[in-house]
């Protein structure tokens, strides 16, 4: 089993797992003839989900709410948006040149200037992989940045 649930998740669900145990005990020795067995069910499970770190129901759906998988997912979706951005952003470099025209010797300039080397348009080229250092590392970054911004964001108020 690989963990899928953060730290603060597993406390929220080890509190509230409790809280539902604790309301069908109170239950039970109140009226025994009317078990809340569904209830103390589902609280047992979000207490042991809690203690174990996994949940069955997040493994399904391919999510995960610790920090580091979070982290990694926004790192690869920020990754794809790039490659892919520079990619159309190239295009749309090489269509706007082809646009305005040659005729005029300012945009021959343009276009020299603006047409990426043939190199970079090379599709067959291997593409790097990312190591497990460089994705923390850029994770340590954003999340410098995000705290950094909250920081500041709170002190201007």
């Amino acid at each position: 089993m690989q963990k899928n649930v953060g730290t603060i998740d597993a406390v929220i669900r080890i509190t509230f797992g409790l809280l539902g145990l604790a309301y069908g005990a109170g239950k039970m020795s109140r009226r025994p003839y009317r078990t809340p067995g569904l209830l103390m069910f589902l609280s047992a499970m979000k207490v042991a989900e809690g203690v174990t770190g996994f949940c069955p129901l997040l493994k399904m759906m391919g999510a995960s709410t610790r920090k580091e998988d979070v982290l990694r997912m926004m790192v690869d979706k920020t990754m794809r948006s790039m490659t892919k951005g520079s990619s159309s952003g190239n295009q749309a470099r090489a269509n706007t040149a082809n646009v305005t025209g040659a005729s005029h010797p300012a945009n021959t300039q343009q276009q020299a200037a603006v047409k990426p080397p043939s190199s970079t348009q090379n599709s067959s080229a291997p593409k790097k992989e990312m190591t497990d250092e460089m994705m923390m590392n850029m994770a340590e970054e954003i999340t410098d940045a995000v705290v950094h911004s909250h920081h500041q964001a709170g002190s201007t108020t």
